[in-house]
């Protein structure tokens, strides 16, 4: 961890505003790197600069899940907003940023084997 802080302590501690100049920090470095998998926050692609890192070495997945599924208890701003207002106003910002979308309502694995047969078909 770069920051020696996870990002809900950085985001109640210091704001959303100080986490997404980190986050841009971060984006910066690793979207250099080759064949990696680089899970973010959803709202790494606030910041359309970094949704254009990301793509220059690389394909952006949207891994979409059911709201009802999802766990929010360490998304302070998922529980301040509320997920369902929030994937409402950020879903065309999504939907822009994504190369491709996987499915996720079911269990982790599923999720990990749609993702690796699009970077072995991106690969290739």
């Amino acid at each position: 961890n770069t920051f020696c802080k996870t990002p809900q302590e950085i985001i109640i501690n210091q704001g959303e505003s100080v986490f997404r100049q980190k986050e841009r920090e971060v984006v910066k470095k690793i979207a250099k790197l080759r064949d990696y998998v680089i899970a973010t926050g959803g709202g790494v692609c606030l910041n359309g600069d970094n949704v254009v890192d990301l793509k220059a070495n690389g394909i952006v997945i949207l891994i979409n899940r059911d709201l009802n599924l999802l766990n929010c208890d360490n998304r302070p701003i998922s529980k301040t907003e509320g997920i369902k207002e929030l994937y409402a106003r950020r879903k065309s910002i999504y939907e822009n940023a994504k190369d491709f979308t996987v499915e996720n309502n079911s269990t982790v694995s599923d999720a990990v084997e749609s993702v690796e047969k699009i970077y072995e078909n991106f690969s290739n």
